[in-house]
């Protein structure tokens, strides 16, 4: 491979990577937004859920804010989506 094809790939990878950290982040983001405090990741089947993003929402916000940070989870969220569209995070 030439230096201009390798840069390419790179440049090709690093957007790769980039869309699916965005897709990711909304994600989680809509997952906090839409946490509901009932919701447990223990659901029964046929259960409906108040989580926009369904069960793994329930999970990622169930797990954010009830064992690892809380409603500071929201602005942690929103400042990784911040610094992807701002910045170059490479």
């Amino acid at each position: 491979m030439s230096a201009k094809q390798k840069d390419g790939f790179q440049e090709m990878t690093r957007e790769i990577i980039g869309i699916l950290t965005m897709v990711l982040g909304i994600f989680f983001l809509l997952s906090l937004v839409s946490h509901h405090p009932s919701e447990e990741p223990t659901i029964m089947p046929g259960v409906h859920f108040h989580n926009w993003m369904g069960y793994i929402g329930i999970f990622i916000s169930h797990i954010l804010f009830k064992l690892i940070m809380g409603w500071g989870s929201i602005i942690q969220a929103l400042l990784i989506y911040g610094m992807i569209i701002v910045g170059d995070p490479m």
